[in-house]
């Protein structure tokens, strides 16, 4: 587990001689383990999938952290215990300074306005059967029920922050484009203007065309209301674009995280080299590195011993195979989990 100054350092935590507030959520060694029953998946007996085994992170007020990496690799998971839809295995989960798992009813009901989710496909995550207006008010009429007129003031100025008329609001989602239903669901998620929105893929499923039109809406918000975002995204332009710290994970584990401009120009694990010269270059003057990954990505029912990076990383040694790897901090903040970095 990662000593708590050096994990204050990675989220870009300032010195307490600054009195830096705590981050609004605190990530620590958080374990998901699922336990399958006999013969799923080919396994011989009861197996056990770790999709997050000790994953630490903070999120501060204002601030996006983003988690990336290949599919299976315990994003969606992570962000699904930050939300609460399941119960940590282990590790600890606070929120403005509080452990989740101690919540009352009444708690546990603040965090739930307080902490809301953007999914990745809005027509599926909107109510097919419910207008628009009813769509955006349904957590203001559970946590914070209005009057008539207020509740459709207070609909309108959503409407009007994610560039919806109000005149929409009569109508179904199925008569929205892609992007437009995904401006519904963002308005949906700020209705109780939360502290910290959960954004999983919210633009994977659009036309590119309207990716950047969304992507930019959610920043413009931020800056307007100052939440925090935990963004999970394939892609990696729009996480530079979007966050100040990157996570990026490989089978349950994190083995790199650094701000997005540190992790970007010097990306010192031999998977997130990977990971980044298989995406379009930003600039394409710049020569492309050409690094190709072998084999398939591991089962999580039986992951490799030591590094579970090792099968495939083209640098791997023999310590590699046996002595799994601790994240540790190279410079300013930036932190990975890899033997050619030696112990620092």
């Amino acid at each position: 587990m990662m000593a708590s100054n050096t994990l204050d350092s990675a989220i870009g935590m300032r010195s307490p001689d600054e009195l830096a507030p705590a981050p609004l959520i605190r990530v620590l060694n958080l374990q998901k383990h699922y336990h399958l029953a006999d013969g799923v998946l080919g396994a011989g007996g009861k197996g056990l999938v770790k999709a997050v085994d000790g994953v630490s992170f903070n999120i501060r007020k204002g601030q996006t952290v983003s988690l990336v990496g290949e599919s299976g690799c315990g994003k969606t998971t992570t962000a699904k215990n930050v939300l609460l839809v399941e119960r940590a295995t282990g590790g600890t989960i606070t929120f403005a300074g509080q452990d989740v798992s101690t919540f009352d009813r009444l708690e546990l009901r603040r965090f739930r306005r307080s902490v809301q989710a953007v999914f990745q496909d809005p027509f599926s995550s909107l109510n097919p059967r419910m207008k628009v207006l009813d769509i955006i008010a349904e957590p203001i009429d559970v946590h914070q029920p209005l009057s008539s007129m207020e509740r459709k003031s207070r609909v309108a100025e959503l409407m009007a922050k994610v560039g919806l008329g109000l005149a929409a609001g009569d109508s179904y989602p199925h008569e929205f484009s892609g992007g437009q239903r995904q401006r519904i669901a963002i308005a949906r998620a700020m209705a109780l203007q939360p502290e910290l929105i959960v954004l999983d893929e919210p633009v994977s499923s659009l036309d590119v065309s309207v990716r950047a039109q969304v992507t930019n809406l959610l920043r413009d918000l931020q800056e307007e209301t100052g939440q925090s975002y935990l963004l999970i995204a394939h892609d990696l332009a729009m996480v530079h674009y979007m966050s100040d710290i990157i996570c990026v994970m490989y089978l349950g584990k994190i083995v790199e995280m650094a701000s997005s401009q540190e992790l970007y120009l010097r990306p010192q694990h031999p998977y997130t080299q990977a990971l980044f010269a298989a995406a379009l270059p930003y600039d394409p003057s710049q020569p492309i590195d050409n690094i190709v990954l072998g084999g398939e990505i591991p089962s999580p029912l039986n992951p490799p011993s030591g590094c579970h990076f090792h099968p495939r990383c083209p640098h791997a040694m023999p310590r590699c195979k046996e002595d799994p790897p601790q994240l540790q901090e190279l410079a300013s903040g930036h932190h990975v989990a890899c033997h050619l970095h030696g112990n620092l």
